[in-house]
C-alpha cells in the first residue's frame, strides 16, 4: 500500500500555474532515481484533477487496466479521456509542479485552488468549486459513511 493523503490546503497558482506543493507531501513522496519528485496530472471526477505521484499512478493505471472492458465504447472512451490528458510533472528546486494550462480549462480551475488530500491522490480544485462541493455534501456525511460501510459489510468485510 502505497502513501495516504489526508487534509486539505490553499493554494494560489502563480502566473505560470505553477502549485507549490506541501513540504510535507514532497517530504513524504520518494524520489525516482534521478532524485526527482515525479507527480502525473490527469483528469478527475467532479471538475477537478487528480494529482498522483509515480506509485499511486502505476496503481491507478493498473486498476483501471483490469477494470476496462475492451468491447465496451464507454470504457474505450474513458480510457482515451483519462490517459489523453494525462502530464507527467516533476517538482521543480522550489517545490513547485507546473499545471498544464490545457487540464486547467478542462475543469475551470482558477489561480486559488484547494488541495485535497484523498486516500492515494490529491485532487487540485478551482477554490469556489471546492467550497460548493464540500458544503454541498458535508450535511450528508453520516448517510454516505454508511452506505461504504454497509458494502464493505456484504463483503464480509473484504475491500474491493
Amino acid at each position: 500500500m502505497g502513501i495516504r493523503f489526508t487534509g486539505t490546503t490553499r493554494h494560489t497558482l502563480d502566473n505560470k500555474n505553477r502549485l507549490m506543493v506541501p513540504k510535507d507531501i514532497r517530504d513524504a513522496v520518494p524520489v525516482n532515481d534521478k532524485q526527482e519528485l515525479v507527480f502525473h496530472l490527469t483528469l478527475g471526477f467532479d471538475e477537478c484533477l487528480y494529482l498522483l505521484d509515480e506509485k499511486g499512478w502505476l496503481d491507478f493505471c493498473e486498476a483501471i487496466d483490469r477494470a476496462e472492458d475492451p468491447s465496451s465504447a464507454d470504457d474505450r472512451n474513458f480510457s482515451r479521456l483519462f490517459y489523453s490528458s494525462a502530464a507527467k510533472t516533476i517538482c521543480d528546486s522550489h517545490g513547485r509542479i507546473l499545471v498544464p494550462e490545457e487540464l486547467k480549462k478542462l475543469v475551470k480551475i482558477g489561480r486559488d485552488v484547494k488541495l485535497a488530500g484523498i486516500k492515494n491522490r490529491l485532487e487540485i480544485w478551482d477554490l469556489e468549486a471546492w467550497d460548493r462541493h464540500f458544503a454541498g455534501h458535508v450535511g450528508r456525511y453520516t448517510e454516505l459513511g454508511c452506505q461504504v460501510l454497509a458494502r464493505l459489510e456484504a463483503r464480509g468485510g473484504q475491500r474491493g
